[in-house]
Protein backbone atom coordinates (compact mmCIF):
# COMPACT_ATOMS: atom_id res chain seq x y z
CA UNK A 1 0.00 0.00 0.00
CA UNK A 2 1.29 3.04 -1.12
CA UNK A 3 0.86 6.32 1.16
CA UNK A 4 1.29 9.77 -0.13
CA UNK A 5 4.44 11.10 1.91
CA UNK A 6 6.94 9.04 3.84
CA UNK A 7 8.80 11.12 6.52
CA UNK A 8 11.87 9.47 7.42
CA UNK A 9 13.35 10.49 10.60
CA UNK A 10 17.12 9.23 12.31
CA UNK A 11 17.18 8.93 15.99
CA UNK A 12 19.46 8.83 18.31
CA UNK A 13 18.66 9.46 21.94
CA UNK A 14 16.21 12.22 21.13
CA UNK A 15 13.78 11.66 23.88
CA UNK A 16 12.63 14.80 24.80
CA UNK A 17 12.92 16.34 21.10
CA UNK A 18 10.58 13.32 19.18
CA UNK A 19 7.53 14.08 21.39
CA UNK A 20 7.60 18.00 20.40
CA UNK A 21 8.37 17.18 16.91
CA UNK A 22 6.23 14.10 15.55
CA UNK A 23 3.43 16.21 16.45
CA UNK A 24 4.15 18.92 14.44
CA UNK A 25 4.94 16.13 11.06
CA UNK A 26 1.21 14.77 11.91
CA UNK A 27 -0.39 18.31 12.19
CA UNK A 28 0.93 19.65 9.12
CA UNK A 29 -0.03 16.85 6.89
CA UNK A 30 -3.15 16.35 8.07
CA UNK A 31 -3.78 19.85 7.28
CA UNK A 32 -3.21 19.23 3.76
CA UNK A 33 -5.30 15.90 3.83
CA UNK A 34 -2.03 13.84 2.73
CA UNK A 35 -2.35 9.98 3.28
CA UNK A 36 1.47 9.77 5.12
CA UNK A 37 3.73 7.44 7.40
CA UNK A 38 6.46 8.85 9.96
CA UNK A 39 9.61 6.25 10.05
CA UNK A 40 12.02 6.75 12.85
CA UNK A 41 15.30 5.02 12.09
CA UNK A 42 16.59 4.31 15.45
CA UNK A 43 19.57 3.66 17.33
CA UNK A 44 18.91 4.71 20.97
CA UNK A 45 19.79 3.89 24.41
CA UNK A 46 16.88 6.23 25.97
CA UNK A 47 13.00 5.72 25.11
CA UNK A 48 12.93 7.44 22.35
CA UNK A 49 11.64 4.29 20.23
CA UNK A 50 8.88 4.11 22.99
CA UNK A 51 7.61 7.02 22.98
CA UNK A 52 8.12 7.52 18.90
CA UNK A 53 5.99 4.33 18.41
CA UNK A 54 3.11 6.10 21.17
CA UNK A 55 3.19 8.62 18.82
CA UNK A 56 2.12 6.30 16.00
CA UNK A 57 5.25 6.47 14.24
CA UNK A 58 6.77 2.95 12.98
CA UNK A 59 10.27 2.56 14.67
CA UNK A 60 12.90 0.35 12.54
CA UNK A 61 15.94 -0.10 14.36
CA UNK A 62 19.15 0.92 12.79
CA UNK A 63 21.70 -1.92 12.77
CA UNK A 64 24.80 -0.45 10.92
CA UNK A 65 26.30 2.48 12.26
CA UNK A 66 26.45 6.24 10.75
CA UNK A 67 23.82 8.89 9.72
CA UNK A 68 23.78 7.66 6.02
CA UNK A 69 22.95 4.55 7.11
CA UNK A 70 20.27 5.27 9.14
CA UNK A 71 18.51 7.30 6.31
CA UNK A 72 19.52 4.14 3.68
CA UNK A 73 17.61 1.84 5.94
CA UNK A 74 14.41 4.38 6.26
CA UNK A 75 14.45 4.66 2.59
CA UNK A 76 14.31 1.12 2.26
CA UNK A 77 10.68 0.85 4.38
CA UNK A 78 9.26 3.58 3.25
CA UNK A 79 6.29 3.52 0.94
CA UNK A 80 5.14 7.26 -0.14
CA UNK A 81 4.78 8.74 -3.53
CA UNK A 82 7.28 11.68 -1.88
CA UNK A 83 9.92 10.77 0.67
CA UNK A 84 10.66 13.67 3.29
CA UNK A 85 13.63 13.48 5.47
CA UNK A 86 14.86 15.51 8.55
CA UNK A 87 16.40 15.64 12.22
CA UNK A 88 13.66 15.12 14.77
CA UNK A 89 16.04 17.01 17.38
CA UNK A 90 14.33 20.39 16.64
CA UNK A 91 15.92 21.78 14.22
CA UNK A 92 13.90 21.92 11.53
CA UNK A 93 10.79 23.65 11.42
CA UNK A 94 8.25 21.09 10.30
CA UNK A 95 5.13 23.12 10.26
CA UNK A 96 6.63 24.54 6.82
CA UNK A 97 6.03 20.78 4.85
CA UNK A 98 2.91 22.52 2.89
CA UNK A 99 6.12 24.62 1.09
CA UNK A 100 8.08 21.50 0.69
CA UNK A 101 5.21 19.67 -0.59
CA UNK A 102 3.23 21.78 -2.68
CA UNK A 103 5.25 21.78 -6.34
Amino acid sequence: MCVDVSVVLPTMNEEEAISVVLPKVREALERMGLSYEIIVVDKSSDRTPEIARSLGAIVIRQGDKGYGDAYITGFKHARGKYIVMGDPDGSYDFSELPKLLEP
